[in-house]
């Protein structure tokens, strides 16, 4: 009895989330599988192709568009880093610096 009360108050272990841009990749690669095989079907292959094609390309957008935040919010940090750096360094110009009268 002592095993299974163990056994049931056992905590289970978490799994590590996914890099949240790594369902995209896997995603693409299915597209890619299904159109390839959509050829193989006779009547409805070139519409099953069309129809994975155009996921296959509203993905790579999804894709660009994660891509195009991560650049962004790197540029506006390295934008933030430089004004606060600028503001620093007139600061301490103007305090000391004697203006003409």
């Amino acid at each position: 009895m002592l095993i299974i009360r163990k056994i049931l108050t056992k905590k289970k272990q978490r799994i590590a989330p996914l890099d949240s841009g790594a369902w995209i990749l896997d995603a693409m690669n299915i597209a890619k599988i299904a159109a390839s095989a959509s050829k193989c079907v006779p009547m409805a292959g070139p519409f099953v192709e069309g129809g994975v094609n155009l996921f296959y390309s509203a993905l790579e957008q999804l894709k660009q568009m994660r891509k195009n935040k991560e650049d962004f919010m790197g540029l506006s940090e390295a934008i933030a880093i430089l004004l606060r750096t600028f503001s620093e360094a007139t600061t301490g110009r103007t305090s000391d610096s004697a203006y003409p009268e």
